[in-house]
């Protein structure tokens, strides 16, 4: 966490703090590859961290599911991360931001409300 939390303070400042401010400048080489290499290891640190947490909360909270099957969902869940990224981008470019936001919200709400007995009865299985 402190890894991410390093380099996100540094994608805030080292970025705007050596971004220039021509036009020309900012399509060089240089801006570009640093762009991608900060980007790159902010989300690769973000996985690392996703998988880390979601190992930890699912081993202390379920005992019946082991920590690595977790951390495998979990690794896959983020590899999903930018495609998923990319569609929630084009559904609020295309629908606006309530829209998207209360059509997962009412998807949710029936999920829980469907399933809530199932979800009970998982607490009492030995």
């Amino acid at each position: 966490m402190i890894g991410y939390s390093v380099m996100s303070t540094y994608a805030v400042f080292g970025l705007l703090g050596t971004m220039p401010t021509d036009r020309d400048e900012q399509n060089s080489v240089w801006v570009y590859s640093h762009v991608v290499v900060v980007s790159a290891l902010l989300d690769m640190l973000n996985e690392f961290e996703s998988s880390i947490i979601f190992s930890i909360i699912f081993a202390r909270s379920d005992t019946r599911v082991s920590a690595v099957h977790i951390t495998i969902f979990a690794s896959m869940l983020n590899m999903t991360s930018l495609v998923h990224k990319f569609y929630v981008m084009n559904m609020v470019e295309t629908f606006g931001i309530f829209i998207p936001q209360a059509i997962f919200a009412v998807i949710s709400m029936t999920g829980i409300i469907t399933f809530r007995e199932r979800f009970r009865a998982l607490k009492d299985i030995p």
